[in-house]
């Protein structure tokens, strides 16, 4: 592994509990700190945490164990170790993640002896159900940004048709977005090591673009899951398409309801995250002043 591609935005020498994430690229370093920092500084203060950032590649690029930074965040734990880093628990967050200030501490929420993740599949706050749920989310997408966007993906498979597709296991009935993840730095740091370099073998990198799938399937398969409450981590993309899919129809005043739209889901939220690529999520986190806003 690389050295010193860390930065502490800020130290936590008492219980040594981290939000940590992935943020390589001087881009996307910024645009994290512009639009997300805000969130992350008041949560950690209310709660005695510390913030740790990986700013750049873990593996040379030249290196056949490299791989997109996604995948990177399955070496954090393993980085922490060899850097001596004095880091215990960590909360690894995808960068696009917005925290409620007023939130509860998510490491006294977690099993720190197994890998708390929020189920994305199950028992979700709707309306409707799941499938409907996906369905929907489809619909809009294909009618209003992309009239070429699948009517069949994974986005409304069930867990069984993922693992199933990839030929995994057909006995796993869940399935968790990797953006949050909380675990014991130590403890599991060899798993996720040892789960990164078995993806580098030729034969799954033509299989598996994304970490998803395969951490899903590694972390389940022992059942070393620990499922968290699904505020810590709510799904912008679900919540448009069970409440607010008005905002796709609107273009003159779309950031402004994208803004209100947002100020609301926090409010009954802990952690509000934006997954995904099109605009109905990939820039939609990129909100000015969010949280300079006193009112």
């Amino acid at each position: 592994l690389k050295e010193n591609s860390h930065v502490f935005i800020k130290k936590n020498k008492k219980n040594k509990d981290y939000l940590v994430s992935v943020v390589i690229g001087k881009k996307h370093f910024n645009d994290w700190k512009r639009y997300c920092l805000e969130s992350w500084k008041k949560y950690a203060k209310k709660n005695n945490l510390g913030i740790l950032i990986i700013k750049k590649d873990l593996i040379e690029k030249k290196s056949d164990y490299w791989k997109t930074p996604t995948w990177q965040r399955l070496l954090v734990a393993e980085y922490i170790r060899v850097s001596s880093l004095s880091v215990k628990n960590i909360c690894v967050l995808d960068s696009d993640i917005f925290i409620n200030e007023l939130a509860p501490n998510i490491f006294k929420f977690s099993n720190l002896n197994k890998i708390s993740v929020v189920n994305f599949y199950k028992n979700l706050p709707y309306r409707k159900n799941d499938y409907t749920l996906r369905e929907r989310i489809v619909y809009l997408r294909r009618l209003f940004l992309d009239k070429s966007y699948p009517l069949r993906s994974s986005i409304t498979a069930s867990p069984k048709e993922i693992f199933k597709n990839y030929k995994l296991s057909k006995n796993l009935n869940n399935y968790f977005c990797a953006g949050v993840m909380v675990y014991n730095s130590n403890k599991f740091s060899k798993f996720f090591k040892d789960s990164y370099i078995k993806y580098c073998d030729k034969k799954y990198k033509k299989i598996f673009k994304g970490v998803e799938v395969p951490i899903n399937f590694e972390i389940m398969k022992d059942n070393k899951s620990f499922w968290l409450d699904y505020k810590f981590q709510t799904n912008w993309l679900f919540e448009l398409a069970d409440k607010y899919s008005f905002v796709y129809r609107e273009k003159k005043n779309y950031k402004m309801l994208v803004k209100y739209c947002a100020e609301e889901i926090i409010l009954n939220s802990y952690f509000l995250h934006f997954p995904g690529t099109l605009k109905d999520a990939g820039k939609a986190w990129q909100i000015k002043n969010f949280f300079k806003d006193k009112k």
